[in-house]
């Protein structure tokens, strides 16, 4: 691909810059295709995803990846089309951890959660890798702490609102639940980033000063991220609370007792 520059110059008329050869590969496409890469296989790769209805849950990251497309699309920014890849990777980890299902069904809680979190990891390195390559870019270090944020903002909060039970499951309560401790496992995540960097700039003399001065941001970034993590899950919620399918996995998954009334929505929803 040849790229040339112009511009009419007032009396100077058109000036045209030298041609410069762009060199592009088709295989710069695949970062796009990271999705359908991935998460296609465990259809098969898991027995019990062998069946018309585990198809469902590509609705929710197509969901996600067609307006994260959408929003890079209409802003100027420009970090919008890392962010829209970003959204896309992390769809994508989260379609294959609720596709791995019923293996995490047979381990204990732990465990299950440390292979969800690999999992999602592995996605993350093959999606930077698929972008850059073995290039190291001056925006790793961000995008692998935003990403991990996400990862524990996604696994943690699912497990506590689990654990937050006193009575009967419902919807309304385990989504009110879930946002709750998104909310504070994010704004978590930035006191521990703000405190290290505090400590590590200012030393521990002023560490404690900065430390709380950064509490009304961290409080506001917290909810704010949360806001965004709780709408890229939410899709995925849906399916789970609409379909059959997904819906005994939800339960199965978390150990939580299934309402015996399906034809009623469950106290609380």
């Amino acid at each position: 691909m040849t790229i040339l520059a112009s511009h009419d110059l007032p009396g100077q008329g058109l000036r045209t810059s030298e041609p410069v050869v762009v060199d592009w590969r088709w295989y710069y496409h695949l970062p796009s295709l990271v999705f359908w890469a991935l998460a296609l296989p465990f259809l098969g790769v898991v027995r019990q995803n062998r069946r018309p209805a585990a198809w469902t849950i590509l609705i929710a990251p197509l969901l996600v990846i067609v307006a994260a497309r959408m929003l890079a699309s209409l802003s100027a920014a420009a970090g919008a089309e890392t962010m829209a890849m970003f959204l896309t990777t992390l769809a994508t980890a989260w379609t294959i951890v609720w596709l791995l299902g019923p293996w995490l069904v047979s381990v204990r809680g732990a465990v299950a959660f440390l292979i969800a979190l690999g999992v999602m990891h592995l996605v993350g390195l093959l999606s930077y890798l698929a972008c850059c390559g073995l290039a190291y870019d001056e925006n790793l270090p961000q995008l692998a702490i935003c990403y991990t944020s996400a990862a524990f903002g996604l696994l943690v909060p699912i497990a506590l609102a689990r654990r937050s039970y006193r009575g009967a499951y419902g919807r309304r309560r385990f989504m009110s639940w879930l946002f709750l401790w998104m909310a504070l496992a994010l704004a978590g995540d930035t006191l521990v980033l703000v405190a290290a960097m505090s400590a590590i700039t200012a030393g521990p003399g002023r560490m404690a000063g900065d430390f709380v001065a950064a509490l009304p941001s961290c409080a506001i970034a917290g909810v704010a991220a949360a806001v965004a993590l709780y709408l890229v899950n939410l899709p995925f919620m849906l399916v789970a609370f609409r379909t059959d399918f997904y819906r005994e996995r939800f339960f199965r998954v978390l150990r939580l007792e299934e309402p015996a009334d399906q034809g009623r929505p469950a106290p609380g929803s």
